[in-house]
């Protein structure tokens, strides 16, 4: 009974990564599905298959996208399974609908290569909110209110006084102890 409850625990554990794994074990995904321009956009991929094999992603160049950043971790072994990832970071440079297409996957398994088709991502950069001109006069700010922030504490310049004083002072009283004889 015991060993029946186990095998169906591994089955539901496993059964989301079968379903979203294809033939070749790679997942993309963006951080973000919307953004503005000049915002960080990472791009993940993750490899997850029983088998050992190592990915390189080529991506097309997206006029729309500036490519800042790439990182690309090392093939790890983790209870039964290999793990790649890597990370591309981009910035938008204007807004509008951006779909990346053409996205391919090089798969190398020791001496053989296949190379796969990935589906296509879409990213959404949203423009700045534009500023109304106005020919419209602005007031200027009240006068007490331009005082009371152009005045400086005099008790802040007091302080900076006494603190001169006594650096003055204990010079002083230095030079004088120098100056004793010594019997």
């Amino acid at each position: 009974m015991g060993i029946r409850f186990f095998i169906m625990g591994v089955c539901l554990t496993l059964f989301p990564l079968l379903l979203n794994a294809s033939e070749h074990g790679i997942q993309l995904s963006l951080n973000k599905k919307l953004c503005a321009p000049g915002d960080v956009i990472e791009l993940h991929a993750q490899m997850t298959r029983s088998d050992y094999a190592e990915f390189e992603l080529k991506l097309p160049k997206v006029e729309a996208l500036h490519l800042v950043t790439q990182e690309q971790s090392p093939i790890s072994y983790s209870k039964g399974l290999y793990k790649q990832s890597a990370i591309w970071v981009f910035q938008p440079k204007h807004s509008g609908d951006i779909e990346w297409t053409g996205i391919r996957v090089m798969l190398k398994q020791g001496e053989s290569e296949i190379e796969y088709t990935l589906p296509p991502l879409a990213l959404k950069v949203i423009p700045y909110p534009t500023a109304e001109d106005s020919l419209n006069l602005e007031s200027l700010p009240d006068r007490e209110e331009a005082t009371i922030q152009a005045r400086h504490p005099i008790w802040l310049y007091a302080l900076c006084f006494i603190g001169a004083l006594l650096i003055l002072y204990s010079g002083l009283r230095l030079k004088r102890r120098k100056k004793v004889p010594q019997t």
